[in-house]
């Protein structure tokens, strides 16, 4: 990319993401952007928004009140004890399972299912169409300027296809998804008229649908992994992310899955599906100089005025080191066939500093050993990693 490549003065965002824009004092469009600073209101409007859409979900009459999308990590499986106990609904748990899914996970999925007592669903991705739809979908999306989060989209829109259409099909009015609430969109309740701008017309869902109908064209028409959801307003369901909208944390998520009965190692740093996102994050690293979540921890930082990192909170100077960290560990393991002792002082002696800006041996540990994996699930998909930009 040409040109000198700026970083906003207040987030993690880059001049080189392709529909950001800067200020005379080098602050980005997004920080701009007053919909980036909710209010208490906007989430108490949210929150009341929940609460009445699931009041006429109890009043029901289907087997189901809510699907709810389960990836035997932790946050998904404290939603699920939500849906269950705070509001007293029907819940069928839909849980994936993907070739490049962890044991642990599934393991996990069946666990809090059957303590809870509700239904599990487990799906079985056809590994081709999936290896098919990153090998030419990704190229194909970073090729629209659809951003750093290519990679990320189009695993999780694809995921967010089987579970609407499976809800359409099976009659379940409302869709929720774990997602964290520095990552919850601007709609955190999707309901009513709102749904068909969601599904279809925002501009990123405009894109997904150009890249699925080139790749698979008409294929796909029709099936549970179908992204078109136009013409279907009246069986769209709600879509909504409770999470992001209740005063969620991963410590009291932790204490309460504990008290169900699991001990604090059964979800490890809580994200057991997420060992794609190194592999996203080359694409992107190549693209835009950016790690493939550099959005949601742009706007954590933003509203919080802290990131996140394993157990400590880093500000907006540290942040920038940690993600120039993440990077220089993530392309030493595309870079390289290197033998390397699979244990914490060989990766500690490497990236010193990575170790000390997560602050917890475990956690630095799960994540080097998610990056050792690129290379793997480049031959996996059929793909040649690409050169990141210095």
């Amino acid at each position: 990319m040409a040109g000198e490549i700026r970083v906003c003065q207040r987030c993690l965002l880059k001049s080189s993401i392709p529909y950001l824009s800067f200020d005379d004092q080098g602050v980005c469009s997004v920080c701009n952007d007053p919909r980036e600073r909710p209010t208490d209101d906007f989430r108490e409007v949210a929150a009341d928004q929940l609460r009445q859409l699931f009041q006429r979900a109890q009043h029901g009459r289907g087997a189901y009140d809510v699907l709810v999308l389960v990836s035997g990590g932790g946050d998904s499986a404290y939603l699920l004890d939500v849906m269950v106990n705070e509001y007293r609904l029907k819940p069928l748990a839909l849980f994936l399972v993907e070739s490049i899914g962890q044991p642990a996970a599934t393991r996990n999925a069946r666990r809090i299912t059957k303590t809870l007592g509700v239904d599990l669903m487990a799906f079985s991705t056809e590994a081709e169409l999936v290896k098919r739809w990153i090998r030419e979908g990704l190229p194909a999306a970073l090729g629209r300027d659809i951003g750093p989060h290519a990679g990320r989209d189009l695993f999780v829109h694809l995921r967010r296809a089987l579970s609407c259409n499976l809800a359409i099909r099976l009659g379940i009015p409302t869709v929720a998804e774990g997602i964290l609430p520095y990552q919850g969109p601007e709609l955190l309740v999707v309901q009513g008229a709102d749904r068909r701008e969601y599904f279809c017309h925002t501009r990123k869902r405009r894109i997904l649908l150009d890249v699925f109908r080139e790749v698979f064209r008409n294929e796909l028409t029709g099936s549970l992994y179908d992204l078109d959801l136009a013409g279907r307003d009246d069986e769209l369901p709600n879509m909504v992310f409770p999470n992001a909208i209740l005063d969620y944390s991963r410590p009291r998520a932790r204490a309460r899955l504990q008290e169900l009965g699991f001990h604090p190692t059964d979800f490890r740093g809580f994200d057991t599906n997420t060992d794609v996102n190194p592999f996203a994050s080359c694409f992107s690293y190549a693209a835009h100089d950016c790690h493939v979540n550099i959005e949601p921890m742009a706007r954590q930082l933003r509203r919080r005025g802290t990131l996140q990192a394993g157990r400590r909170k880093l500000d907006r100077d540290e942040a920038l080191e940690f993600v120039n960290e993440l990077k220089g560990a993530t392309l030493f393991f595309a870079e390289r066939e290197r033998e390397l002792p699979d244990e914490l002082p060989a990766y500690a002696q490497l990236f010193p500093r990575l170790r000390e800006l997560f602050g917890n041996d475990e956690i630095f540990l799960g994540r080097i050993r998610r990056k050792r994996k690129v290379r793997a699930l480049a031959d996996y998909f059929g793909m040649v990693l690409p050169q990141a930009q210095e």
